[in-house]
């Protein structure tokens, strides 16, 4: 904890260079609006990055989600739905099930959380979630998957896998869309080529939020996004990442599906902001699906954090309309 005179002089620093990046954005022609900027001020007061880039703090993070990722998952404060939402046991681990109320035929998304494969859903994650719900009218399936350090990806995967087949032998399979954000986008995308691998059929839809596709950090342009990124660090990322690839090569194609193969892959939708050190194995992985011809729809939002989409900002309504018009199949009006 800092003392008033030191966190007054923190967001007095902080929201001096968030005035000057924005400045440098409008002159490069792009344009962030000020509810991003207040909201990348937000996010960088959180502390996150600051504890994945120290070992001690990384080390006290781990040990605290040891102690809750032990105990039943509870909504946090303030969280409210405008949709039914149901909770159900699949596999060992829970479900939460939004617009749960809604016909066996109804569409599903598949939603995988993100959080560093450590972190369980917060606040900003049911907000959005309960957006995408009511604007797409599907019933979103939310798995509370197994996170470290009690899990590496297997027990992740034995669980997706027992819930995907359950979906599917429910629903067409056209009518299922796979989603994540971060950790969970990356989860999605290895997911995916595992079923490649076992020729079991793709999602519908396969919709990634600032996914995380190569645990290992390995990109030589890294080091140009640390310093924008408000959210992470690629020493703690790499860290973590070695620790959910347990006993396996952290390449393996289940952590890092950036090294695996692609071409099963059908209709992916990627989102990723400029400000994110996720941003350049972003662009890798979308000219892997390019160069292997997987239709997918890039979008790239400029001087825009990570996973700004789920956030209550105007350029994450944009995004909503696109997922919506993407799940969906059709057009449907931009304002």
């Amino acid at each position: 904890m800092v003392n008033g005179k030191k966190s007054q002089s923190l967001v007095a620093g902080l929201a001096a260079n968030l005035s000057e990046n924005l400045k440098d954005l409008r002159r490069c022609g792009h344009h962030v609006s000020r509810r991003a900027t207040v909201a990348s001020v937000g996010i960088q007061l959180s502390g996150f990055k600051r504890a994945l880039g120290d070992p001690q703090s990384l080390a006290a993070l781990i040990a605290q989600s040891r102690k809750d990722n032990d105990q039943p998952y509870r909504f946090p404060r303030g969280v409210s739905f405008d949709v039914a939402v149901s909770k159900q046991t699949i596999a060992g681990s829970e479900v939460v099930v939004l617009n749960s109320n809604g016909e066996d035929s109804q569409a599903r998304i598949i939603y995988l959380i993100g959080g560093a494969y450590l972190v369980r859903a917060d606040k900003q994650h049911w907000q959005f979630l309960n957006r995408l719900a009511m604007t797409t009218g599907c019933q979103v399936i939310v798995p509370l998957y197994p996170l470290l350090p009690q899990h590496d990806f297997t027990a992740a995967y034995q669980f997706l896998i027992q819930l995907y087949t359950d979906i599917y032998s429910q629903v067409a399979v056209s009518n299922i869309t796979l989603m994540g954000d971060s950790a969970g986008a990356g989860l999605a995308a290895g997911f995916c080529e595992y079923l490649g691998q076992r020729g079991l059929p793709q999602p519908g839809n396969l919709i990634l939020l600032s996914p995380w596709v190569d645990v290992t950090m390995s990109s030589k342009l890294i080091d140009r996004y640390v310093e924008k990124d408000v959210t992470l660090d690629p020493a703690g990322l790499r860290h973590i990442g070695r620790l959910w690839a347990g006993k396996a090569d952290p390449r393996d194609y289940r952590v890092s599906p950036l090294y695996g193969d692609v071409h099963p892959l059908r209709r992916v939708t990627v989102f990723t902001g400029t400000h994110e050190v996720m941003y350049p194995q972003t662009n890798d992985f979308v000219r892997k699906l390019r160069h292997q011809g997987v239709q997918v729809d890039y979008h790239i939002g400029r001087g825009l954090f990570h996973i700004y989409p789920l956030y209550d900002i105007p350029e994450a309504a944009t995004a909503l309309k696109t997922i919506v018009q993407t799940i969906r199949q059709d057009e449907l009006p931009v304002e």
